[in-house]
């Protein structure tokens, strides 16, 4: 990353570069999104290109546990994308698009991750989680971090007044999700 083509290619002379072609990649993501409606009618595309979350409260009547949904969703995508991308996707399945986000961001291509959805469980799996995985200001992840807050776990140990007193009302809402208090709706993959 930062490097010129030239620099690049002195350190590589066999690099191949392709061009970014931005329709392609809308079109593809547009046939997913079309693909996957059809497994589920509540989905939303995250904040970077690739990214999708799914929402799949009650559908463990239509295709089981959470392992078979995932293979369901998976073997759906196998028809619109080639079979080497499919493989290199992570999964995340949980409460709520910031857990099932934090799962899929600790899972392997190929090892999906299911965090049970109690509180409990999903309190001892969110806290360890490195506060990088919140969605603030990186000028709030700094200070955080030179106050030796790492982990979301940390934060969850500072009250919200005080948060709210350093950062504002992001640091509420990033509290609330290290808690899993942000959730409006259950599972999400």
């Amino acid at each position: 990353p930062g490097q010129t083509v030239a620099h690049a290619l002195s350190l590589c002379p066999g690099l191949t570069l392709l061009e970014p072609d931005p329709i392609h990649y809308d079109e593809a993501q547009a046939t997913v999104l079309e693909t996957l409606s059809s497994i589920t009618p509540i989905f939303c595309p995250g904040d970077h290109r690739g990214v999708v979350f799914l929402g799949m409260d009650g559908m463990e009547r239509l295709y089981g546990s959470p392992p078979t949904q995932i293979r369901t969703v998976l073997r759906a995508l196998f028809d619109v994308l080639p079979a080497h991308l499919v493989a290199a996707i992570r999964v995340g399945f949980a409460p709520g698009t910031f857990a099932a986000w934090a799962a899929a961001v600790r899972s392997r291509p190929g090892s999906p991750v299911v965090v049970d959805g109690e509180r409990e469980a999903l309190a001892r799996f969110l806290a360890p989680c490195p506060i990088q995985a919140l969605p603030v200001p990186e000028s709030m992840r700094a200070r955080l971090e030179r106050l030796g807050v790492t982990t979301l776990g940390a934060l969850t140990q500072l009250s919200t007044p005080a948060l709210v007193a350093q950062f504002g009302a992001v640091a509420r809402d990033a509290r609330a999700r290290a808690l899993h208090r942000d959730i409006l709706r259950g599972e999400g993959l």
